[in-house]
């Protein structure tokens, strides 16, 4: 992708009819918990689930070796293509390496197990509900999208156990459609689902070039949330930013 910025007017911001919104670090906090300890403690959760339910019984360490080295190729393939990868395909993979037969059962209950950790620990933002109201309130239209290797249902379950999911009109998530951002078709399908067209939308989120340069190569206007946990590069992108969603209704003078 071309990371030159494209000035979009904020006249076009104001006019919006559909709001395109982040889900992670802008909707909901996914990373209360330190990746480093949060990942290992999920893989351990899913390989003990494996050795009550599976003849075989893989050494620890060469377990959680063949998990990492699994899941550093298959993001850095997923960065480099804008393609997404699945975590059940991922437990397949890595199940048939220790020649564990990979049965739907075992395979959905190691990732029960392993997203356990994640979902307990992700927190929503103490201005996510008021905002999406407000949204909503102004008959505007909302569609998640957002990036993902776990499934869809499972992100809609959050939304709903926060609160949110009521004020959300569509989600589109990369592991359902194998296309992550800033890929121009995501934010397409999200378009496609409010039945809007690019000029008739805004894109709120926190990553420069996930939700500020996508969706301004696809013609749509970004609104970037700047977060205190994310580095951000200066001159990357220009468009209107907001410290936190509170700011996203004047911004679209609602």
């Amino acid at each position: 992708m071309n990371k030159t910025s494209i000035v979009i007017p904020i006249e076009t911001i104001r006019k919006c009819r559909g709001v395109l919104v982040d889900m992670g670090s802008t909707l909901l906090e996914f990373e209360n918990t330190p990746l480093h300890e949060l990942i290992p403690g999920s893989l351990k959760s899913a390989y003990d689930y494996l050795l009550e339910n599976s003849s075989k019984s893989p050494d620890w360490e060469l377990f959680s070796n063949k998990f990492r080295q699994i899941l550093k190729y298959h993001q850095h393939k997923a960065v480099n293509e804008y393609r997404e990868y699945k975590f059940n395909d991922i437990t397949t993979e890595l199940l048939t390496a220790f020649r564990i037969p990979p049965t739907p059962e075992i395979v959905h209950g190691f990732f029960e197990h392993y997203y356990i950790k994640i979902t307990q620990q992700v927190t929503v933002y103490p201005d996510s509900r008021n905002t999406l109201s407000r949204l909503k309130a102004a008959k505007l239209q909302v569609c998640v999208v957002s990036n993902s290797c776990f499934p869809g249902k499972v992100h809609r379950a959050e939304l709903a156990r926060f609160g949110l999911l009521k004020f959300i009109d569509a989600t589109v998530f990369s592991s359902d459609i194998g296309l992550r951002k800033p890929h121009r078709e995501i934010y397409q399908k999200a378009l496609t689902k409010l039945g809007l067209e690019p000029d008739e939308t805004v894109f709120v989120g926190d990553r420069q070039l996930e939700d500020a340069l996508g969706p301004q190569m696809a013609g749509v206007a970004p609104v970037l949330v700047r977060r205190p946990h994310r580095k951000y590069e200066a001159g990357l992108t220009s468009c209107p930013e907001i410290n936190s969603l509170n700011g996203l209704p004047g911004l679209l003078e609602l």
